[in-house]
């Protein structure tokens, strides 16, 4: 039997739309702490070190491990290119995906 080329698509639904627990404040001062204690200027690595205490927030770890790493591309006129108002057709953003 031929599988359903949806459940895929189902799956990463239900995926997403799953409850997400509040972010960890322990863990992002845990890692806050971290990268403070690592050979560096404090504040050094600028936004990224600011993006590594949101995702040990976020995962609730200290140390996040993200694999596979993945990207979720999605795109949509709303409505806009039949306003006229868009600076492409509506056949662009499917292509651009």
């Amino acid at each position: 039997m031929e599988e359903d080329p949806f459940c895929e698509v189902i799956e990463l639904y239900s995926w997403m739309s799953r409850e997400i627990p509040l972010p960890s404040e322990k863990s992002a001062e845990a890692a806050r702490r971290r990268l403070d204690r690592l050979t560096k200027p404090q504040g050094s690595l600028g936004r990224l070190e600011g993006l590594a205490v949101e995702l040990a927030a976020a995962t609730g770890e200290e140390r996040p491990k993200v694999r596979p790493a993945g990207v979720l591309v999605m795109a949509g006129d709303h409505g806009v290119a039949a306003g006229g108002v868009s600076a492409y057709p509506r056949r662009s953003p499917p292509k651009w995906c």
